[in-house]
């Protein structure tokens, strides 16, 4: 009987499996799965699909990394029991169906958080996002309809107070104890620094992280974290980010588990959200490896930017952000202008980055008379964190020269060999 379970394995997986024969059945090297009787092991659960689909009737298949996987654990039974039964005491775990994760109602904020979430709620939840994207995310007015969304949601994703002032105060008027919040800045005045503690991002159920102080230049008038501002924009730092993944993947545990009556599917829900965090903040750390990887070689790193959006993103990886528009977007002072034209001329910077949420005639204005180009950097995107992430970065690098360009000397042509006069 091994020979012929290992015909049919070897015209599936077209590999050669030498067998051969030992007191509990037969066991099958250079590949991870093991005969023992009546079971069979495998390590990798879309292996064990695949084997069941040529054991034997009778036979019993066991994935061994189906429980940690997004869909749960189980074992699949071919019908009969020519090749042996699974043992009664453990037919019912095993019997059981796969584990399907309830679907959730999710409200967020803005596009980042949209594309984080959406990779960590099961497959199949709703995602409704408050501010569209294409609008600037200062001084929005959220519709009525959109706020009674948060009234009856199972969990909600913000940034803060400090941006969100709507949805604070329909939280308030609207208590829910099932409800889960997540908050990745809280109303408690952190932000960025000239040189303090830096910003710091914490969510309702503990603290998130802290961000490097920037530097960063203000005209006279304009307000910063030093002075009593709050910096909302952690989102555009991948470690702050990262660290967010994981209070968003805690509170969908926490609001699935509400909704899973049996409590053995329990630890099943937490080991399949946790896999799905897994990859999620691995991709993220990709991103800050990318910056790091990008931004080292670069001899400038100053930037003029629409509005002071930048400074957690500037000050994860050493950059000067010169902002011709304040924390909230409002018209640009004179000063500020000035300001970012003199920074454009004496650090021989080749762009001004406009927004494409903001107004673009002070950066054109700016440009134009620099004679300088101008680029975007977006901080809000299209709902996709990663594609808007790594679009600011070509747009930074390609602003900024190498260091190897301006340490390359010059190259003198050869002067002419004198002919001798006769």
């Amino acid at each position: 009987m091994c020979n012929t379970v290992a015909n049919r394995l070897h015209w599936i997986l077209k590999v050669a499996l030498p067998l051969f024969d030992d007191e509990n059945g037969c066991f099958m090297t250079h590949f991870p799965f093991q005969f023992g009787g009546p079971r069979l092991f495998l390590q990798k659960w879309w292996v064990a699909a695949l084997v069941a689909a040529v054991l034997p009737t009778g036979s019993w298949v066991e994935g061994g990394a189906l429980e940690n996987s997004a869909i749960g654990g189980g074992a699949i039974k071919v019908e009969s029991t020519k090749f042996g039964a699974k043992p009664a005491a453990e037919q019912s775990e095993v019997n059981r169906p796969l584990l399907q994760l309830p679907k959730l109602d999710v409200v967020v904020t803005i596009g980042p958080l949209r594309g984080i979430t959406s990779r960590i709620v099961p497959e199949g939840s709703r995602i409704e996002q408050l501010i569209p994207s294409g609008v600037s995310e200062h001084g929005y007015e959220i519709p009525p309809g959109k706020l009674r969304l948060l009234v009856k949601t199972d969990l909600v994703v913000r940034i803060g107070e400090v941006l969100e002032p709507q949805v604070e105060k329909a939280l308030a008027a609207n208590p829910r104890p099932e409800r889960g919040v997540v908050t990745m800045l809280p109303d408690t005045g952190l932000g960025h620094s000239h040189g303090g503690t830096g910003a710091v991002s914490k969510s309702e159920s503990g603290k998130i992280g802290s961000a490097k102080p920037h530097a960063h230049d203000h005209g006279p008038g304009e307000t910063c974290d030093e002075h009593g501002g709050s910096d909302p924009h952690v989102w555009l730092d991948p470690v702050l980010m990262e660290r967010f993944a994981v209070q968003i993947g805690a509170a969908t545990t926490a609001a699935l588990i509400a909704r899973t009556p049996d409590v053995t599917r329990h630890k099943q829900i937490d080991k399949a959200i946790s896999q799905r965090v897994a990859a999620v903040t691995l991709e993220i750390r990709g991103v800050d490896a990318e910056y790091k990887a990008v931004l080292a070689g670069k001899a400038h790193r100053t930037i003029v930017v629409t509005h002071d959006a930048w400074g957690h993103l500037a000050g994860r990886y050493g950059l000067k952000t010169v902002a011709l528009k304040g924390l909230s977007a409002t018209e640009p002072t004179m000063a500020a202008l000035k300001l970012a034209a003199e920074t454009v001329k004496e650090e021989m910077l080749t762009t001004v980055f406009l927004e494409p949420q903001l107004s673009r005639a002070a950066g054109k204005r700016i440009a134009e008379a620099t004679g300088v180009k101008t680029a975007m950097l977006d901080p809000l995107g299209g709902g996709d964190w990663f594609a808007m992430m790594r679009g600011n970065l070509r747009a930074i690098a390609a602003s900024l020269p190498d260091a190897a360009t301006l340490l390359k000397p010059a190259v003198v042509p050869a002067a002419e060999p004198e002919t001798e006069q006769k």
